[in-house]
This record gives structure tokens, C-alpha cells and sequence, in this order.
């Protein structure tokens, strides 16, 4: 199989254990940022890599993703905040994702703060930040997620505190992770009522096109789950993670020589998709 390198180490891998950037992509901008929070690279390597980014597509390697996304949910593991969890009963699997206001308001002012040292324009927020959780958490075990911090620890024996040790020579140039449970000049807001957060005013251009509305009898139809609960799980988008907008008609239910199909749009991945079931 055919190895490419990774813009960020340079190093060469298979092209399985890579991911392909697209321009302007809010995952790029939460990556690169939150990798300069936790000291993992510094702001000239964030700046090289985004500009890079933009011009064309680039490559990165699953881990630098994995950190990232491990180090978020360590801050948020810090204030006592886990990844929502539901059992998805057609294919016998436990999902994880992150909420939009789950995300603590004091990551998104350190990670917005970096984001404007790498480019003036950049805006990170809390839906982008959840966004870029949940595309992790499609494409990797929940496992790599563990928190790098443990709410109650338990103190380490002799032989353990030499293996730390060793593995942190194995890791050399990572810095320690900064940050953990800080605090926020942005006020946070309890929300009661309507959720319109998916309204927010930095959204990326979205796409126009709409879907046909759902036939109703299709709601009430089962299939291997009910069709209307079907409907809630595809909250975000199964290949990217993205939340789907709940405010316009992105998600339509269809039945097609008896096999299930489940049409959406993602702004993400440009257009509309299908989701066949069997």
C-alpha cells in the first residue's frame, strides 16, 4: 500500500492512517489551535501547516487527530464533563458524541486565542469544537479518548512511576499539556427553551437544497427500529460527524424495494447523502 507523508511530522505512513484536509475546514482550525494549546507544536509549525492547508488539500496522520481530541476531552473531564452516550440497537454498538454546550467556555477562549495568532479571520466556537469531537469520535475507538487525567488519583508505585518515565522519552518533544480546568472572561449562558444555537452567527456558507418531506406513514412504519426513532440517530452526520441542521429539511426517511434508505444533507461534505439500510 502506498505511503504518504504527513504535513505535520513528515512522516511517512500508509495512506489508511492519514486524513485529508479540505480548504477553509473548521476541523483544520480546532486541530492546529488546540495542538499549540497543549504545547504539542509550537505557533510557527500551526501557521506553516495552515497555510499549507489552504492553498490545497493536505494530509495528517489519525494521531495528531487523536491527541487533539484527547486533550479536549481531558479539559472536559476535568469539570466533570463525559461524552453523551446511546446504544445504537441495529448494529449492536455504543455511540459517543460530545454537545455543542458541553464544551467549556474557557477551552473555546484559549483555542479562539491561538486560532487568531495563526490567521486574523479564524473563529472557533463551541459547535465547531463538538463538531471536531464528533468527527473523531466516528472514525476512532472511544477508547483513544480516555482522559490523560483521572478525577480521584491514586498514588503510583515505584515500578509504574518508571514506566511513566520511560514513556516520556519516548515522547520527547511533547510538551506538558497546559490549561486543565482554567477559567473564562465569557460568560456562560443557561439556555432554557428552544435550542438555536445551530443559528450562530459564524456558521460556515451552508448549501440551499432541501429534501423532500418524510411520507408520515413511513414514521410509523417499523423496520428494524421504528422510523421515527431511526430519524432522531442521525443527528450528525455518520461520515464526517457534523451536526446536521435541525432548522431546515435535511433528513428524509424513503422505502425502496423494501430496503430502508435515509437521505441528509451535511454541510460538511457538501451535499446530499444517502443512508442505505438492509
Amino acid at each position: 500500500m502506498a505511503r504518504r507523508a504527513c504535513l505535520l511530522c513528515n512522516k511517512y505512513v500508509e495512506e489508511l492512517l492519514l486524513r485529508r484536509t479540505t480548504p477553509k475546514s473548521n476541523h483544520t482550525i480546532v486541530l492546529l489551535s488546540s495542538l499549540v494549546l497543549f504545547n504539542v507544536i509550537d505557533l510557527t509549525e500551526a501557521k506553516r501547516c495552515y497555510e499549507a492547508c489552504v492553498k490545497i488539500r493536505q494530509r495528517f496522520c489519525d494521531q495528531h487527530y487523536i491527541d487533539a481530541a484527547k486533550f479536549i476531552a481531558s479539559e472536559m473531564a476535568c469539570l466533570g464533563i463525559a461524552f453523551t452516550t446511546y446504544v445504537d440497537e441495529p448494529r449492536g454498538v455504543v455511540v459517543s458524541y460530545a454537545n455543542e454546550k458541553d464544551v467549556p467556555m474557557h477551552l473555546i477562549d484559549s483555542v479562539q486565542e491561538n486560532a487568531r495568532k495563526i490567521s486574523e479571520q479564524l473563529v472557533v466556537t463551541q459547535r465547531r469544537v463538538s463538531e471536531f469531537l464528533n468527527y473523531c469520535l466516528s472514525r476512532y475507538q472511544p477508547e483513544a479518548f480516555r482522559a490523560i487525567i483521572s478525577p480521584d488519583p491514586q498514588p503510583e508505585s515505584a515500578s509504574s512511576l518508571a514506566e511513566t518515565e520511560e514513556s516520556h522519552k519516548d515522547n520527547m518533544d511533547v510538551k506538558p499539556a497546559a490549561l486543565l480546568c482554567g477559567s473564562s472572561n465569557t460568560p456562560e449562558l443557561i439556555v432554557v427553551g428552544r435550542d438555536h444555537s445551530v443559528m450562530d452567527a459564524f456558521t460556515e456558507e451552508s448549501t440551499t437544497e432541501e429534501l423532500d418531506e418524510t411520507d408520515p406513514i413511513l414514521l410509523e412504519k417499523k423496520f428494524i427500529v421504528k422510523g421515527n426513532r431511526l430519524l432522531s440517530l442521525f443527528r450528525f452526520c455518520p461520515k464526517c460527524g457534523t451536526e446536521i441542521n435541525k432548522n431546515r429539511r435535511n433528513v428524509r426517511l424513503t422505502e425502496a424495494a423494501a430496503s430502508l434508505m435515509v437521505h441528509y444533507i451535511c454541510d460538511n461534505c457538501q451535499g446530499k447523502q444517502c443512508w442505505c439500510g438492509m
